[in-house]
C-alpha cells in the first residue's frame, strides 16, 4: 500500500480527487505498519498541504496512533504557516504548545505558549499548560515560560496578587541574568512592585541593589 501510494503521489498530475483514498490508506497503513503510515502521512502533507481538513485530521490521528508527536507538530506548524484565520490561531497555538511538550521540546513549547497568549489565548488555559510544562533547557526557554506565566497570572482576576508579584520578580531576575536585558528587568520588577502592596517598593529597591549594586 505504502509503495503504491508513494509512487502515485509522486506523479505530476492533479491529485485532489485522491484525498479520500489517501486518507483511508494512511489510517490503514498506520494500523498495519506504524512507521510507514507516519511516513505516508508526511508525504501526503507535502503533496496536498495542510489546508484540507479531512487529510489534516487523519494525519493528526495517525500521529497519535503511532506515537509520533513530531508529525503532529509538523501538521500544526504547517497549518499555522498557511494562514489560519485569527480567531482560531490562539487555540491552534495552545495545541501546538501541548504537542511540542509531548515531543520533548520544552523550549519550543514555552515560546509557543508566550505567542499564544499574545494572540489572545485564554489565560487560564495557558496557566493549565504551564502547570505541566517540562523544565526549559535554554535561557530563551526559561524567559519565554516566565513571561507567559507572569502575563497569564496578571490576566486572571482570581490569581493571588502576592504570587503574581513573585513571578514578575523572577522574570525580572531572569531578564537581568539570562537575557542581559536591564530595561526589561526593571519593567518586570515595576510590574511586580505594583502588585505587592506595601512591600512592593521595598522589594523593588532590594532587587535593584542585589542586581545593579
Amino acid at each position: 500500500i505504502g509503495d503504491s501510494l508513494a509512487w502515485l503521489l509522486s506523479q505530476p498530475e492533479p491529485l485532489l480527487h485522491l484525498v479520500p483514498l489517501v486518507s483511508k490508506a494512511i489510517t490503514r497503513l498506520g494500523e498495519l505498519d506504524p512507521p510507514r503510515g507516519a511516513a505516508l502521512g508526511r508525504r501526503a502533507l507535502d503533496v496536498f498541504g495542510p489546508r484540507i481538513p479531512e487529510l489534516r485530521e487523519v494525519v493528526l490521528q495517525t500521529a497519535d496512533h503511532v506515537g509520533d508527536p513530531a508529525l503532529a507538530v509538523a501538521v500544526l506548524e504547517r497549518q499555522l504557516a498557511s494562514g489560519t484565520p485569527g480567531g482560531n490561531r490562539a487555540q491552534l497555538l495552545l495545541e501546538l504548545a501541548r504537542r511540542r511538550r509531548l515531543a520533548d521540546d520544552p523550549d519550543g513549547a514555552a515560546a509557543t505558549l508566550s505567542r499564544a497568549l499574545s494572540e489572545g489565548a485564554d489565560p487560564a488555559a495557558v496557566l493549565a499548560e504551564i502547570k505541566v510544562a517540562l523544565p526549559p533547557r535554554s535561557s530563551d526557554g526559561e524567559l519565554s515560560l516566565l513571561e507567559a506565566h507572569a502575563e497569564a497570572l496578571s490576566a486572571v482576576s482570581s490569581a493571588e496578587l502576592g504570587g503574581t508579584a513573585r513571578v514578575w520578580r523572577e522574570l525580572g531576575a531572569a531578564r537581568w541574568d539570562l537575557g542581559d536585558d536591564h530595561e526589561g528587568a526593571f519593567a518586570a520588577w515595576e510590574r511586580g512592585a505594583a502588585l505587592d502592596g506595601e512591600h512592593g517598593l521595598e522589594r523593588l529597591a532590594r532587587d535593584l541593589v542585589a542586581f545593579a549594586g
